[in-house]
């Protein structure tokens, strides 16, 4: 992973016993030890740590828990 690479990542958040789960997209810009810098579509900037980010083409935590949902059902 370097600087420019397209990168995604899940962002999750809670609100009462409501769980949401938004995949977030941007532009790598630097890493900073643990954490990323990555600017947004809208050109705003979110440190997100590096650990959560995806780089493009690979398969996003949201398409990996669908998918583990549909193996447990085929089961």
């Amino acid at each position: 992973m370097q600087s420019g690479d397209k990168v995604s990542w899940t962002k999750v958040s809670q609100r009462g016993r409501s769980l949401s789960m938004t995949l977030q997209e941007g532009t790598l810009e630097t890493i900073m030890g643990d954490i990323a810098c990555v600017r947004l579509k809208n050109g705003s900037q979110e440190r997100v740590a590096v650990k959560l980010l995806r780089v493009e083409g690979q398969q996003s935590q949201i398409g990996e828990f669908v998918e583990a949902l549909r193996k447990a059902h085929r089961n």
